[in-house]
């Protein structure tokens, strides 16, 4: 996790385009496959850190991304601080209580199939409810297989070190990730509640389409916003008698 982390902050540092982390990513999932074949010798630990190291670099211009967005670093933070609160009492109970959680096995493999479908058609539809609520899904599911994998390394279900490794390392991964994105669109949709409690009391919202424009906004989706030029905003503020500027 170390390692993965250094490799984050490193590709953050250089402010890698997110197609970079797309193909960090990409890559590292199929440097998984060699991760499980070199298991067994003594190469694998080389192929962990090299997996490992491609996942955190894949992470570091999404979380630049979300670093940017207002509240962003401290949502970012949260989720960080929620993911050790979670990984360490998981693991915790697991270790003193030595209960067998393989049953558990079946019921998340279930989980993670149904969460990857529904993710797919979400794609399609673009509903922020539903991605809150697929990431606040794979939080449980990922807490699952915390509580699944420790339990297999305590009572001798994981003998291979690495395999056990990987496994508890994607769990973790995950975890954050998704405790990241439903964080920061927990926020937006608090944000957007409060510009339609906005608009219902009449208060006039503008959104300058220069401005948009220049930031890579969907002009095609601007809510309770009207669209004016960069002439007519201009001339709405100068009259306007109260005026508030987001940057």
């Amino acid at each position: 996790m170390q390692f993965s982390a250094v490799t984050a902050g490193i590709s953050m540092a250089l402010q890698l385009p997110y197609f970079m982390g797309l193909v960090f990513t990409l890559v590292s999932f199929g440097l998984l496959f060699v991760v499980n074949k070199k298991a067994d010798t003594a190469s694998g630990v080389f192929w962990v850190f090299a997996f490992t190291g491609l996942m955190g670099a894949g992470l570091g211009p999404l979380l630049n991304h979300y670093a940017q967005l207002p509240n962003g670093p401290m949502l970012i933070m949260q989720a960080l601080g929620s993911t050790a609160l979670i990984f360490f009492g998981l693991s915790a109970y697991a270790l003193n209580t030595k209960k067998d959680f393989s049953f558990m096995g079946g019921f998340l493999t279930v989980g993670l199939i149904v969460v990857i479908v529904a993710s797919i058609v979400n794609i399609f539809l673009g509903s922020s409810l539903m991605f809150m609520v697929l990431n606040a899904a794979v939080v449980l599911i990922m807490s699952g297989l915390i509580l699944f994998d420790t339990s297999r390394i305590i009572n001798g279900g994981e003998t291979n070190y690495i395999r056990a490794t990987v496994s508890l390392y994607l769990s973790v991964y995950n975890l954050f990730t998704s405790l990241t994105h439903f964080e920061l669109a927990s926020d937006e949709l608090n944000l957007s509640s409060l510009w339609q409690q906005l608009a219902d009391k009449n208060i006039n919202l503008m959104l300058c389409v220069t401005a948009a424009e220049k930031r890579g906004l969907d002009m095609q989706n601007t809510g309770v916003f009207a669209v004016a030029g960069l002439a007519e905003f201009a001339m709405l503020a100068s009259e306007a008698d109260k005026w508030i500027q987001f940057k």
